[in-house]
């Protein structure tokens, strides 16, 4: 006899590996962002410059990535400037959301904050995307502001949140 699988049986729980972000990654990353609407949208040269050991202007790129099972599905994007960092990009494909992987993204992000003696990482977060929110909280990060008209299409505030490292 065999047994009828739903159509709602709970994805198996898949393992992933985060890590910096490296030279080979930056064409899937570049891809995944433009397939992810709430993701910003940078060129790819942004991306590039994760990569560059010296950082121009005193701006340093971070990024973060996850695998599953050697395919990219998922990466975080920032800056460190005068030792703060900024979290400004961050997607996870669409058949992995909802499994920790955004969660181990900020984490690795995070870690690669602290690192580099980062005191502070900041991130703004439309005040609609209460998912992000509650990733964000759960990742220790605290709000602190508001900034009225941030977002555009639609014309929306942004919550400012940080974390003291």
């Amino acid at each position: 006899m065999t047994a009828a699988v739903s159509a709602k049986t709970a994805p198996v729980p898949v393992a992933w590996e985060i890590r910096p972000l490296r030279a080979g990654d930056v064409e899937a990353v570049y891809e995944l962002e433009r397939r992810t609407e709430g993701a910003a949208h940078w060129n790819a040269e942004e991306y590039l410059r994760i990569l560059e050991p010296v950082a121009p202007r005193g701006v340093r790129r971070i990024g973060t990535v996850a695998l599953v099972r050697g395919r990219l599905v998922g990466f975080a994007a920032g800056r460190l400037v005068l030792g703060e960092a900024e979290i400004e990009n961050i997607a996870v494909d669409a058949e992995h959301r909802r499994r920790g992987v955004a969660s181990a993204l900020v984490q690795g992000l995070v870690e690669q904050c602290r690192a580099r003696k980062a005191s502070v990482v900041r991130l703004e977060v439309r005040e609609s995307n209460e998912s992000a929110q509650e990733l964000y909280l759960r990742a220790g990060f605290k709000q602190d502001g508001r900034r009225n008209a941030y977002y555009t299409n639609p014309d929306e505030a942004a919550l400012l949140l940080s974390r003291k490292l």
